[in-house]
């Protein structure tokens, strides 16, 4: 991609940042005049510190929720195992092995019948 069409793309996402801005910045103030026109100010300042509050709070627990999951996940290890008679490892816990339990070679996919150099990983205790 050469220089022009990229800068065309940059110009393009920084005027939808713009006019998103806009928008959010011009919503804002109109609600917050409407409210104080009413009298209702204090309702107006509870709703966007609730609005503020509760968005905070998803986005903790989605961080939190996310943060965990790929600290699991990084301390996993990942094992190529090769479709090959004999030379199979398996996994871990033998409840969670592939086929029920079968070694790869006793029962082979189709994936492994129509590609028989197709090599298999293993995450964790799980075998794709």
């Amino acid at each position: 991609m050469d220089k022009k069409w990229s800068l065309i793309i940059y110009l393009c996402c920084a005027i939808a940042a713009g006019w998103g801005l806009f928008e959010l910045v011009s919503r804002f103030l109109v609600e917050q005049f409407w409210f104080a026109e009413l009298g209702y100010r204090s309702v107006f300042l509870k709703q966007v510190s609730l609005r503020i509050g509760l968005w905070s709070l998803g986005f903790c627990g989605s961080f939190v929720f996310l943060w965990i999951n790929y600290r699991v996940v990084d301390r996993q290890e990942w094992q190529i195992i090769p479709d090959q008679s004999g030379a199979i490892a398996k996994p871990m816990c033998p409840a969670l092995r592939c086929n029920g339990g079968k070694n790869f070679s006793s029962n082979p996919s189709p994936i492994t019948r129509k590609f028989p150099n197709h090599r298999r990983l293993i995450f964790g205790d799980y075998c794709c």
